[in-house]
């Protein structure tokens, strides 16, 4: 797990987890396709599609984080090619 150094992280390396921190203050960077910035730009597009709805139901946070997480991820995609790539995977 990425994340910046903030101090009030649990500790994830205790329940199993490999935890590395980017220092965003002296603007270094892991690589150009792992950094914070783009986990920032993606929290920020959640909260605003969230925050639209009205809020949701705690037990379906799940379905709505994979939801948008797959959204996020082909938001440069034409319609068409969202289409094709759903119709792929429900094939698989």
């Amino acid at each position: 797990i990425y994340s910046s150094s903030f101090k009030y992280f649990p500790d994830l390396k205790s329940i199993g987890f490999v935890h590395r921190t980017v220092k965003l203050n002296k603007g270094i960077h892991l690589d150009e396709d792992c950094h914070i910035n783009g986990l920032k730009g993606f929290w920020g597009y959640l909260k605003t599609k969230l925050s639209s709805r009205g809020g949701i139901r705690r037990e379906r946070v799940s379905l709505y984080l994979a939801e948008y997480v797959w959204r996020y991820n082909n938001r440069d995609k034409s319609t068409k090619e969202k289409i094709h790539t759903i119709i792929k995977l429900l094939k698989k």
